[in-house]
């Protein structure tokens, strides 16, 4: 595999090969990938094992670490993992999905809303969590930077797709913000915003409603004043 592009995807599930063509790995080494991936520089191999195998004896985490990196080191000749003494880090020239969506958000929006297709591709990208299913305690601040970023991406997106009267999939992009979180506020604004740029008040209110009964059901709380200062116009009358 010589000259072939070498990825890791963590977006929507695990998948590690070269030029689109899966590699299979055991477990322990797709979770040495997946967090060496996550990292912004070397890691200490003491540390590696901490956090992959926090529940192993002080032997067993180690070897664990050496099964899993040699499982995964080498993708033909190409080195995937590099190191440094006790310091392991993924190779440079590894791609990685999420890497890459966290750099160049802001010019993907801009893509997106002036590409044929661009905005489809875009919201199908950032509805994808980050290595769904995996129950590892390492991920979940990992998990939440990467659900912030697509929140407040979408929410851009959205936005600049109604300044253009894209309305449709300006919905899209915002219902897409509201399925990561249901309860975000702002997510909902645009929503409600969506329908007032179009004129559809009565799917604004009607939104409003729900996502007022939802959050007290839930939390007791009410909608936030910028929610209700955007909502005024609507039931002034």
């Amino acid at each position: 595999m010589t000259g072939d592009t070498i990825s890791v995807s963590l977006l929507g599930g695990f998948e590690f090969g070269a030029d689109r063509a899966s590699s299979t790995v055991p477990f322990a080494a797709q979770r040495l990938l997946a967090f060496l991936a996550l990292q912004d520089g070397w890691v200490h191999r003491a540390t590696a094992a901490e956090r992959l195998w926090p529940d192993s004896s002080y032997g067993r985490a180690p070897g664990n670490l050496r099964s899993a990196l040699w499982h995964s080191r080498h993708v033909g000749t190409e080195p995937v993992i590099e190191c440094g003494g006790p310091r392991l880090r993924l190779a440079p020239a590894i791609g990685v999905d999420l890497r890459i969506v966290l750099h160049q958000a802001p010019q993907i929006v801009r893509a997106a809303a002036t590409t044929e297709g661009g905005t489809d591709r875009i919201i199908t990208m950032l509805s994808q969590e980050l290595l769904p299913s995996w129950p590892d305690e390492w991920l979940i601040l990992a998990r939440e930077r990467w659900d912030q970023v697509r929140m407040h991406t979408l929410e851009a997106l959205a936005r600049q797709l109604i300044a253009e009267e894209r309305y449709l999939p300006a919905l899209e992009a915002a219902f897409a913000a509201v399925a990561i979180e249901p309860i975000r506020d702002s997510a909902h604004r645009v929503v409600i915003e969506v329908y007032i740029a179009e004129g559809n008040s009565a799917c604004a209110l009607k939104h409003y409603q729900r996502y007022r009964a939802l959050i007290q059901r839930e939390l007791g709380v009410t909608p936030s004043p910028r929610m209700n200062q955007l909502i005024h116009p609507l039931t002034a009358h």
